[in-house]
């Protein structure tokens, strides 16, 4: 692939201390972006921050919070006073932050957080570069990253899903509204992708049914946070040119051939490791009825 896609770009990315942010990030900066790096975890921000510039490319840190709109001005302030302009916004901050619970269990208060984290940073940060891209009259792209979980039923984090599915009406709403500024917006819905906030689970689970791994990704494997990345490069780049108000599942397949199951224990799952039945191949999986009175 052509190095130079992204030469003479700016991109923030929020996020990308690590996981999905730090390998777009990274990857902008590799094809000729200058980088703004942004993270709550200072930390973090400053060594991908270090590793894009030890690679030679351009880079900024801005470490701060961008659920605060006074933050969120500062961080897009921070990026034009240092390369003039913005051309991408990549919003991928995002969060589960709260446990499984089923949702008659969830507070208001949980609700106004996961919202905060999924949708309204981008809003902010959105609204934050759009007045920059429209009066420079050069065009943009601002991509949204979302979830699988915000095109299917999750029954296990509604809000969570709830909050990421509004993210997607708005990039549908958004990319209509600013299309006549050669703006685009698109989004980008992950699945069974290995980061700092999915590792926990997915080291359990191949640790005992690295096996069945085929069964739930067609692809044959999980996704690794440069897979995601490369679909960004894509909508940040003019080879998407004519792309606008456009979803990318990075999901391995997944949407396309799966859905949700109910295991012998009555939860919903959508790893099929204990609902191989009897007489059936290794790693089949069909839905198990709920147990019924007489049972």
């Amino acid at each position: 692939m052509p190095t130079d896609l992204m030469d003479g770009k700016v991109a923030i990315v929020t996020g990308s201390g690590g996981g999905i942010g730090r390998a777009a990030a990274l990857m902008l900066a590799e094809h000729g972006a200058s980088v703004v790096v942004n993270d709550i975890d200072s930390d973090l921000a400053s060594e991908t921050a270090e590793t894009i510039r030890g690679s030679g490319s351009e880079v900024v840190s801005f470490p701060c919070d961008v659920r605060q709109a006074a933050s969120v001005r500062k961080l897009v302030a921070t990026a034009v006073a240092t390369f003039g302009h913005v051309d991408t916004l990549v919003n991928n901050v995002g969060h589960y932050m709260h446990p499984t619970a089923h949702f008659v269990d969830t507070t208001e208060r949980d609700w106004d957080e996961l919202f905060a984290l999924n949708a309204k940073t981008v809003f902010l940060c959105s609204q934050a570069v759009l007045p920059g891209m429209i009066e420079r009259r050069e065009g943009g792209s601002i991509i949204n990253l979302t979830t699988i979980e915000s095109l299917r039923g999750y029954p296990n984090r509604v809000v969570y899903s709830a909050t990421k599915a509004a993210v997607s009406g708005f990039t549908r709403s958004l990319a209509s509204l600013v299309a006549p500024h050669q703006i685009r917006v698109n989004e980008i819905a992950p699945d069974k992708t290995w980061t700092p906030q999915t590792s926990p689970g997915y080291e359990r689970l191949t640790a005992y049914h690295a096996d069945l791994i085929p069964w739930w990704v067609p692809i044959g494997r999980l996704g690794r946070p440069e897979d995601t990345a490369g679909a960004i490069l894509f909508l940040a780049s003019d080879l998407s040119a004519f792309i606008t108000g456009a979803i990318i599942n990075a999901d391995g397949g997944t949407l396309a051939a799966a859905g949700w199951f109910r295991n012998s224990e009555g939860t919903y799952v959508n790893t099929p490791s204990n609902q191989t039945l009897p007489g059936q191949p290794t790693g089949f999986a069909r839905p198990i009825p709920p147990r019924g009175p007489e049972e």
